[in-house]
């Protein structure tokens, strides 16, 4: 990868790819519904 990107893009890179699992780490651990595309997660009956 040295050969295509810098050391500092190679650490954004690798930070950016460990948020991102970390992110979907802490949805799964707190058990976070997904929304479905193109549709809104109903907080309240009757709400839009």
């Amino acid at each position: 990868m040295k050969k295509h990107f810098s050391t500092e893009q190679l650490v954004s890179l690798t930070l950016i790819c460990g948020l991102w699992n970390l992110t979907g780490r802490v949805a799964e651990a707190l058990h976070l519904v997904v929304e479905p595309p193109g549709e809104r997660i109903a907080f309240q009956e009757g709400g839009e």
